[in-house]
């Protein structure tokens, strides 16, 4: 089991009656914590791609 596997556990653990959280959810906070406008570019990212399957 990785360390991010058992902040997981620990959190859904402690969390029973809020939202579930992936490991994926937890990573991204992790790193938009520690690098702000990355969800931002993420998001643009997403529309992008969007667009060329779209095309």
């Amino acid at each position: 089991m990785t360390e991010l596997d058992k902040v997981v556990e620990i959190f859904n653990l402690v969390n029973k009656t809020g939202t579930t959280l992936n490991e994926s959810d937890l990573a991204l906070a992790i790193i938009t914590s520690n690098w702000p406008e990355i969800k931002e570019r993420f998001r643009n990212s997403i529309q992008d791609y969007k667009n060329i399957i779209t095309i």
